[in-house]
């Protein structure tokens, strides 16, 4: 399946939603796309309720970027992930790095 970003916003928080499989080949779009998204804003939500798969790769992009916002003040959490993809954080041992929401508005409820 193709991988591809959709740009979204939720009460001025923006959103990226992931649809398809994130792998080493479309990681480097992910990574573009967190890179633009991620200037000048403090916080990036991800919706992953459409991402089919990750690999190693594509964590690695979720670390890189939210280094960068949490070492500036700022952070990312995950949207509506499907218990498949949040058990690969697990299985790296990240589950408790990230945060994980059922939605945007349970997200903007906690970020306060």
């Amino acid at each position: 399946m193709a991988f591809e970003v959709v740009r979204q916003e939720h009460g001025g928080t923006p959103v990226l939603k992931l649809h398809g499989e994130l792998d080493t080949v479309s990681a480097t779009q992910l990574d573009r796309a967190l890179d633009d998204m991620a200037i000048g804003v403090s916080r990036v939500w991800i919706d992953l309720s459409e991402l089919d798969y990750i690999n190693s790769t594509g964590v690695r992009c979720f670390l890189r970027i939210v280094r960068q916002l949490r070492g500036a003040g700022g952070d990312l959490a995950f949207l509506a992930a499907p218990a498949k993809i949040e058990r690969v954080f697990q299985y790296c041992g990240l589950s408790g790095y990230f945060r994980f929401y059922a939605d945007a508005p349970a997200a903007a409820g906690l970020a306060r």
